[in-house]
């Protein structure tokens, strides 16, 4: 049977794998935009680990710290100024069968 897995609600996007741990950045299955949702291919029964690495915006990572503003001399803002954009993996990952997927008129 084929599976298939429901990431839920993601900020901003995420890289999975099934089975192998991967390089983010250079190798796994990348989804960039809503939904959030794979096919893994027909799997063997049997116990297997899903890998995922969510991938936070950039816009984070200078918002967030000094030391960023320093490294790319961002000039300095009000305290106030700073609110982080929502990012991360929110809720439960699912997995379905495809005959799941029939049942709920999904495929």
């Amino acid at each position: 049977k084929r599976a298939f897995v429901d990431f839920g609600k993601v900020r901003h996007c995420l890289v999975f794998s099934l089975d192998k741990r991967v390089h983010p950045f250079e190798e796994g299955e990348k989804i960039s935009f809503a939904p959030f949702k794979a096919d893994l291919g027909k799997i063997e029964e049997g116990r297997h680990i899903l890998y995922v690495y969510v991938q936070n915006t950039v816009v984070n990572r200078y918002i967030g710290t000094k030391d960023m503003e320093k490294m790319f001399d961002i000039p300095q803002r009000i305290d106030s100024d700073r609110k982080m954009l929502m990012s991360g993996l929110f809720g439960e990952i699912q997995l379905f069968e495809e005959e799941d997927l029939v049942c709920q008129g999904q495929r």
